[in-house]
């Protein structure tokens, strides 16, 4: 193959900015190499678990140059293999599988659209995601509220805050911080379940010390199999979310401390700060408007 290009003339169909392979009765998609671009896509497929409509397809010819595949031309309609529809069609209908009680772990979600999402799946694939959380506690007001944050960079990005659960005397900003963390992992689990992610990585940001020093040494086997004290139970929704990332995704991470409260005024700007700062910074704020839910997205003990 001359200059090392292939150019091929079957099974590859274009379904609006998706680049779609049909092989053995499955589809995988490769995903666009910037966000406008309609012609450029990365050569590494994605099992494809979106719904497609036939008079939308059209069929393509593609050529393979400098690490990347080129549309180079289209044609109407062709029908693609039969094959079952998936369990979940979207990541929010994934989501939306979970019980009540670990989408409440979540918190509400801000759903970013598909060219985003897919952007954001790339980054996590290419160890390039940086994940940052941050809790808040109210005790005069009996409440506690988390917030958290998957970035690709400073457009592209996944969010949610929400309540903390629990006891008076089991609301900490410890157990606060914790699920912060806990809901950044839950979100990663449905990221790479729903793209067939394996070898992904992130990099995570927390501003308390003792969460970060759990995650870094990770718990001792009888800690997991007998999880005592007030933030037992999300300990071990943790524990065995990131086993399972581990186990089944080959999937790595890191954590590192970032100081918290470096904004001295609302009105500072946030490109000044690193990466990990501003974001904190910024789920400060999301933890503080969590507070301002409606009745049934409040603490409940």
């Amino acid at each position: 193959y001359e200059s090392d290009e292939i150019l091929t003339q079957i099974n590859f169909c274009l379904y609006g900015r998706r680049l779609l392979l049909t092989s053995k009765d499955k589809l995988y998609e490769f995903l666009p190499a910037n966000e406008r671009t309609r012609t450029k896509f990365h050569k590494d497929p994605l099992l494809f678990n979106g719904q497609t409509s036939l008079q939308d397809i059209k069929l393509v010819d593609i050529v393979y140059r400098h690490d990347y595949i080129y549309v180079v031309s289209q044609a109407d309609l062709a029908l693609l293999p039969n094959r079952s529809a998936p369990a979940a069609f979207t990541l929010q209908d994934l989501y939306n599988t979970l019980s009540p009680n670990l989408q409440r772990l979540i918190g509400k979600v801000s759903w970013p659209e598909d060219e985003q999402l897919y952007a954001l799946a790339q980054a996590v694939k290419d160890g390039k995601a940086v994940g940052v959380s941050d809790g808040s506690v109210r005790q005069t007001d009996e409440q506690a509220t988390h917030a958290w944050i998957i970035q690709a960079n400073r457009d592209i990005e996944i969010k949610g805050h929400g309540p903390v659960d629990g006891t008076n005397e089991a609301r900490t900003s410890h157990r606060a911080e914790l699920q912060g963390q806990t809901a950044i992992f839950l979100m990663l689990s449905l990221l790479v379940q729903y793209f067939h992610i394996i070898g992904g990585k992130v990099k995570s940001y927390c501003d308390n010390q003792a969460v970060v020093k759990k995650l870094q040494k990770g718990w001792a086997l009888w800690r997991f199999r007998h999880t005592k004290g007030a933030d037992g139970d999300l300990q071990a929704v943790l524990r065995s979310t990131i086993l399972h990332l581990e186990r089944n995704h080959s999937f790595l991470f890191s954590i590192d401390w970032v100081r918290s409260h470096q904004d001295k005024d609302n009105d500072v700007d946030l490109s000044s700060f690193p990466q990990e700062v501003a974001l904190n910074i910024r789920m400060d704020r999301d933890a503080a408007a969590a507070y301002d839910f409606p009745l049934e997205w409040t603490t409940q003990g």
